[in-house]
């Protein structure tokens, strides 16, 4: 009876311990799924939307240093996606559309300071014996919804492609673009890689040849808020001058680099990071607005895009955002847009 006892426990224990071996090796085995992306999402469509707002407010009245008045900023921020996913296919949608206007003492209506639409759709297929490994085509359309002009506090003198001087009163608008100008179109294909694909970290790397074409429509951009003009008769200098010149069509082709990265941690904090790089070795003009000549990594196109949320609840976030875009046939020069928003958002699907 002893004996049938001791065979019975040492049995129970040598199962157990093979169970417990099993579920760790499975256990082993879904990490190592998840970190080279073999843990596949479920077949179908992902859609969702979401639209959210920001809005602040201050007013001064009588205080050392600052003009009396309000300052009132207030923006909306749009997106959508719609992602199918079928076997080793997979064709992302997304449209993203954010717009922020605001208000200073010093001029009395609202300026645009944030206008950003853009469409992007993306195929990828994901080969079968590497699964985070694959080919991709990919199209975007980047643009602004509204008109695109300046306003200026006090009288300016303004100088347009290098013409006559002319002078700006406090309060005049300067009319710089319309809507949906600059149009910029951007179609590439090559390969892609995304070792890294879950809720916690994501990481997407793609690598290929892309062209790009720019309409500008007749719009206009100020390169220099500072510039100075000699007159050729009498050699008298005026400073201070607001330069202001007309943008061109363009198209290129070239390779094209890009990252994007992004993770959640505990739900409350979420993060995103892309950059893309479009070096060409082909364009139709080296030539920037500012008739300067453009060679090799001079007429690099680069995008940076960055995000950082704190949610405070579930229809309310501190964001922190950045994009800063180099695009030398428009503007040769970095254009920096970052700051800081209390912004509530609803998903709408």
């Amino acid at each position: 009876m002893k004996t049938r006892n001791l065979v019975l426990m040492t049995l129970l224990a040598s199962g157990a311990a093979h169970a417990q071996e099993k579920g760790a090796v499975l256990a082993d085995e879904k990490v190592v799924k998840v970190v080279t992306g073999e843990e596949k999402k479920p077949d179908g469509w992902t859609l969702g939307m979401e639209l959210g707002a920001n809005f602040s407010f201050s007013n001064s009245s009588r205080v050392v240093g600052q003009p009396d008045g309000s300052t009132i900023q207030l923006g909306v921020v749009f997106g959508a996606n719609a992602d199918l996913r079928v076997g080793q296919h997979e064709w992302q949608n997304k449209l993203a559309f954010n717009n922020t206007w605001s208000q200073s003492p010093q001029i009395d209506t609202f300026l645009k300071t944030v206008d950003n639409l853009e469409l992007r759709s993306a195929y990828l297929y994901s080969l079968k014996s590497v699964p985070w490994l694959g080919p991709y085509a990919r199209a975007r359309l980047q643009t602004q919804a509204f008109n695109g002009w300046q306003v200026y506090g006090e009288d300016r003198t303004i100088r347009i492609d290098e013409g006559p001087l002319e002078t700006l009163t406090a309060g005049d608008e300067v009319d710089l673009t319309s809507s949906f100008e600059p149009l910029n179109l951007r179609q590439s294909a090559g390969a892609f890689a995304r070792p890294w694909d879950n809720k916690a970290f994501s990481a997407t790397f793609s690598l290929g040849v892309g062209a790009q074409e720019i309409f500008t429509s007749g719009g206009q951009i100020i390169t220099k808020e500072d510039g100075t003009f000699a007159d050729p008769a009498t050699g008298a200098e005026t400073t201070n001058i607001i330069e202001i010149v007309s943008l061109k069509d363009s198209v290129q082709a070239g390779g094209e680099l890009e990252v994007q990265l992004k993770g959640e941690m505990n739900k409350m904090f979420t993060w995103s990071f892309s950059a893309n790089f479009l070096q060409p070795f082909y364009t139709d003009t080296d030539i920037d607005p500012e008739g300067q000549k453009l060679e090799g990594t001079d007429l690099m196109n680069i995008e940076i895009n960055g995000k950082a949320s704190v949610k405070l609840a579930d229809w309310a976030s501190i964001d922190y955002v950045l994009v800063a875009k180099r695009v030398p046939l428009v503007l040769n020069d970095w254009q920096i847009q970052n700051g800081i928003l209390l912004s509530t958002s609803f998903k709408l699907l």
